[in-house]
C-alpha cells in the first residue's frame, strides 16, 4: 500500500539549489498551507525536500510566493 498526500500551497523563501558529493541536486523549501476560510482559517508550515530534476526545475521556473 503506498500513502500519497496532494499539497497546494506558497513558497515561503527563496529557492537554494545545492549539489551532493555526488553532485545529485538537492533543494529544501517550505510550504505554507491555508486550511479552512475566515475566522477559522489556519496556515500550515510543511517542509519539503526534492531531488534531481524536479529539484533543477523547481529552482528554475519557481520562487518565493509561488503557488504549487
Amino acid at each position: 500500500m503506498v500513502a500519497k498526500a496532494f499539497l497546494i500551497g506558497r513558497i515561503v523563501r527563496d529557492l537554494e539549489l545545492k549539489k551532493t558529493q555526488n553532485q545529485k541536486s538537492v533543494v529544501s523549501f517550505s510550504l505554507a498551507c491555508d486550511n479552512g476560510y475566515g475566522e477559522n482559517k489556519q496556515t500550515s508550515f510543511v517542509e519539503c525536500v526534492a531531488w534531481n530534476q524536479l529539484a533543477d526545475n523547481l529552482c528554475a521556473y519557481q520562487q518565493k510566493g509561488s503557488l504549487i
